[in-house]
């Protein structure tokens, strides 16, 4: 099945397709720009009048409309955690990250911003903007032994999670890992 909508300058397609684990993509063709999606994953687009509406948008209250204050992906918890944790991605589940394991070093994907028990789904920051105890204008690096530090990790490796943007409020921004000599 295919429909198409046409706009001032949208064109949008929208093609059927197959969730089951096959390759299989949804075309949008938006001039000039055309933009292949997978499966499972979720695309808006919109083209509409008043569709950046402040009550939408500003999930931060800071008076700014934003497309989107966060990106979150859900995850399944490989250990109990709390929110506020910055994770690691091994073997489809999230763990509690630490910059004196090496094994760790890229392969943080974000911070929790809920608690999660064993094998239980739970949502992790990628990016964006997240309501956590922190000061205005530090940056927040990998803790040695987990959590977030205002001084980089000296053992294992390390890595900035994010900054202050604001009192009480964290910009997620995971950077590239930095190793440390052993």
């Amino acid at each position: 099945m295919s429909i198409s909508l046409n706009y001032d300058k949208i064109n949008i397609i929208v093609q059927e397709v197959n969730t089951t684990p096959q390759i299989s993509k949804v075309m949008l063709n938006i001039h000039p720009l055309v933009v292949e999606v997978l499966p499972m994953q979720v695309v808006a687009l919109s083209g509409g009048i008043g569709d950046m509406q402040k009550s939408n948008y500003d999930a931060n209250h800071d008076n700014i409309v934003d497309k989107s204050e966060m990106v979150v992906r859900r995850y399944e918890a490989g250990e109990v955690l709390s929110a506020g944790l910055p994770v690691v991605l091994i073997d489809g589940k999230v763990y509690k990250a630490k910059a004196s394991d090496l094994t760790h070093c890229n392969k943080v994907v974000g911070v929790t911003i809920q608690a999660g028990d064993v094998g239980t789904q739970l949502m992790v920051c990628i990016q964006g903007e997240i309501d956590l105890n922190v000061t205005k204008g530090n940056t927040y690096w990998l803790a040695e032994d987990g959590g977030l530090s205002t001084q980089p990790a000296e053992v294992g490796f390390a890595q900035i999670i994010g900054f202050g943007e604001r009192d009480n409020y964290l910009y997620v921004n995971v950077q590239q890992a930095i190793r440390r000599e052993q």
